[in-house]
């Protein structure tokens, strides 16, 4: 296993997708902290916890994307089958995939965090939210990029085909990011209209009272919009970007339990896989 690791960790060092997706990663922190520089120069109301916390759905994507070019380059270039031959079991290889595949996802997520903390902290001030939260959020974060790689490592171990695995990965992201935003958008509406007051055409005004929310989920539906708020990885990531704590717990389980599923799922199909 060791000798795996080494190998692949080697292998990331030489990847020039790994480093492409650190350095954007850095990029987007500064692009980010320069525009958000600029609104408070014009009297808008910005902090570095937008900068920390809004940027965490695309370190998923970037996870996606390195994990299924690294592990299907491996089947292309026929390094899998060189490692079995050599005598490596399948359960180290996909073992060795994976925590290859959660250093790198974690070591973009660490560049992005670098510069915020770097660069944003000088320019835009300290963070709104106390240590214990930053703590926190940051733990979710950590689970919510190795839940995204595991994923990814799933479907690329399966698929020999390194654009094919590829293009589902990212598809399926982008699914998952568009379902949980239109979750997140249902349960973000209010339970009540506030009533208001407004002139007419005859320049009377009128007074409209409060009324109950049509499009307010509640009861059963609710439940089911908030648990895939706290299940799925790109619902987790608004969720963060926001800076909602309600559900940490359930997300923290969610985004474990992900890991292990798809891992011991993945592991299983692969030593059944015929490798051609």
């Amino acid at each position: 296993m060791s000798k795996l690791l080494r190998a692949d960790f080697l292998q990331m060092r030489k990847n020039r997708v790994f480093w492409l997706g650190v350095i954007l990663m850095g990029v987007y922190a500064l692009s980010t902290i320069y525009i958000d520089y600029r609104n408070m120069q014009d009297g808008m109301a910005v902090s570095v916890d937008q900068i920390f916390f809004g940027h965490i759905t695309w370190v998923g994507a970037f996870a996606i994307i390195f994990t299924t070019l690294f592990v299907g380059t491996e089947y292309s270039d026929g390094t899998i089958r060189n490692k079995l031959m050599i005598g490596h079991s399948r359960i180290s290889i996909y073992l060795a995939n994976l925590i290859t595949s959660v250093t790198a996802s974690v070591i973009m997520l660490l560049a992005h965090t670098v510069v915020s903390l770097a660069v944003g902290i000088p320019v835009l001030g300290t963070f709104r939210v106390g240590p214990s939260e930053i703590v926190q959020f940051y733990f979710l974060m950590l689970l919510m990029t190795a839940a995204f790689a595991a994923v990814a490592v799933l479907f690329s171990m399966l698929n020999q085909n390194r654009a094919a695995a590829a293009v589902i990965c990212i598809t399926g992201f982008f699914l998952l990011l568009f379902s949980s935003l239109y979750v997140n958008a249902r349960l973000s509406e209010p339970k009540m209209y506030d009533s208001y007051v407004y002139e007419d055409d005859a320049g009377e005004l009128v007074s409209v009272r409060s009324q109950r929310n049509p499009n307010y989920l509640d009861g059963t539906g609710r439940i089911i919009f908030q648990f895939l708020s706290d299940f799925l990885p790109t619902g987790q990531s608004l969720q963060i970007a926001q800076e909602n704590m309600e559900h940490k717990s359930q997300m923290a389980v969610s985004s474990v339990g992900i890991i292990l599923v798809v891992t011991l799922g993945g592991m299983t199909a692969f030593q059944r896989k015929d490798l051609k």
